[in-house]
């Protein structure tokens, strides 16, 4: 009798085993997966994750101060593997809100998703006036699979600013997708274009951290510095590129603040997404230095691939 109910009792954990693998949706925490929640000053996993390299965590790369200073951004998902069914390329990504007498100071492509080898990557752009170049990608980082059964996650961006034009659609490609490249598949693409308007009065400054800082659940934190604010800010909003983020549960994140301040709601998440926290969470202290930035999740898989944090204040006239 002893031996029947031993017999019982491992045939009922082999089929609850089996039965929580096969609910198991892939790129989010499965039941045998290890939540890691890392501080980035001391990133963990991967193989080559060092500090301040991209991998494993998100640093300064851009910085810029200047009248009239702007942005503008376009994004989309373009992972091919099921079930994102994202855009066939050439995709099109439409910018407004440059003014007519704006300066470009300068324009990326970033990209990111699975991947199972780092491979040279030519993003083509085609401004609205139908003018078009090829301009290569740099890896900016790093990190573990984020779920999906690949060997890791990669991020890139291209920088593409002499193509920008203005206003209107832009389509790009290059970018690779699974189907039809086997091995990498890329969540989605924003087109981020900084701005400069003489006309204005207000002083704009905008801090630009990436690289590649995937979260198996849990949290994900981290600091950028490299600036120095020089006035309170009147407007001011902290934003991120985030890919795989699956409708899962509801994301809580810091914009430019200790704590947590901002919930991205389940339902809107778009499997590469552009989240800004909008002019009321972030405000920026004059003397600012270091913005503070991170996310939790209760059971997705993410990969963090821009923190940015952008101000205004107003010119002090005689």
């Amino acid at each position: 009798m002893k031996k029947v109910t031993a017999i019982l009792a491992l045939m009922t954990m082999f089929f609850m085993a089996n039965s929580q693998v096969s609910n198991w949706v892939e790129g989010t925490v499965c039941s045998t997966c290890i939540v890691n929640s890392n501080n980035a000053s001391n990133p963990k996993g991967g193989g080559n994750n060092q500090i301040m390299n991209g991998n494993g965590i998100v640093v300064n790369n851009y910085t810029h101060t200047a009248c009239g200073l702007g942005y503008v951004q376009a994004s989309k998902r373009l992972g091919r593997r099921n079930p994102l069914n994202g855009a066939v390329q050439p995709a099109t990504f439409t910018i407004t809100g440059i003014p007519p007498c704006a300066i470009i100071e300068k324009a990326w492509v970033y990209f990111g998703g699975v991947s199972n080898a780092s491979t040279a990557v030519n993003v083509t752009i085609v401004n609205p006036n139908v003018q078009g170049g090829a301009y290569p990608a740099v890896f900016i980082g790093q990190h573990v699979n984020m779920c999906w059964g690949y060997q890791a996650t990669r991020n890139y961006r291209a920088d593409v600013t002499p193509q920008i034009s203005g206003n209107g659609v832009y389509t790009i490609s290059g970018i690779p997708t699974n189907p039809p490249t086997p091995g990498q598949d890329m969540n989605g693409a924003t087109l981020l274009i900084v701005f400069r308007d003489p006309l204005q009065l207000f002083t704009g400054h905008i801090v630009i951290g990436d690289g590649c800082q995937v979260g198996i659940g849990g949290t994900q934190i981290g600091n950028i510095g490299g600036f120095t604010s020089c006035a309170a800010s009147t407007s001011a909003n902290a934003f991120y590129m985030v890919a795989d983020m699956q409708n899962v549960g509801p994301f809580n994140m810091k914009m430019n603040n200790a704590v947590n301040n901002f919930v991205y709601p389940n339902g809107g998440q778009n499997w590469w997404d552009f989240v800004s926290g909008g002019a009321t969470t972030s405000p920026v202290t004059a003397g600012q230095n270091t913005f503070p930035y991170g996310m939790s999740s209760g059971g997705d898989c993410y990969d963090i691939v821009v923190a940015g944090l952008y101000g205004e204040h107003n010119v002090t006239t005689a």
